[in-house]
């Protein structure tokens, strides 16, 4: 920014009261007097710079343009929490092996999962459930959550 150096004249003027002169102050005028061309050519281009825009103010966009990409987004963003509330969270299938069928369960993230009955099946022990078909990762249904969409295999043992 530019600082000049201005002599400032004041003029006093004195005019007729009731009681006596009451002196008032005049604003000195604005000279341009002894400026240098690059000064002026400056400040020039600083009064023509438009307003800054917010954030706005470093894309070579239009307001209208940038308002309308807005709204596209927002509406983007309803409508895909639209489709997660319509969906009703994750799906937890159940692979029995040969057992009886489990129903499919619709959890949220977080939840237990809760089953009624155990499957059963002919000559096996339900031994509980697992996140892979080998029967190797337990999954307990008193302790682990839903955080997504999952299969959990039954466990079995010969009897």
């Amino acid at each position: 920014m530019i600082k000049y150096k201005k002599e400032v004249k004041v003029e006093r003027n004195f005019q007729p009261y009731v009681f006596g002169p009451i002196p008032t102050w005049e604003e000195p005028k604005r000279e341009r007097h002894g400026l240098k061309m690059e000064e002026l050519k400056q400040e020039k281009q600083e009064q023509n710079t438009p307003p800054m825009r917010g954030l706005y103010s470093k894309v070579k966009i239009s307001v209208k343009t940038l308002n309308i990409i807005i709204v596209v987004l927002v509406a983007l963003l309803i409508a895909c929490m639209a489709f997660a509330v319509a969906n009703g969270g994750f799906r937890v299938t159940f692979d029995t092996q040969g057992g009886t069928t489990v129903e499919m369960q619709k959890k949220m993230y977080g939840e237990l999962i809760e089953i009624s009955e155990p499957p059963t099946r002919e000559g096996f022990v339900f031994d509980g459930w697992y996140l892979d078909p080998g029967a190797t990762i337990p999954w307990n249904l008193e302790e682990d959550m839903v955080t997504e969409s999952m299969t959990l295999y039954a466990g079995w043992k010969e009897e």
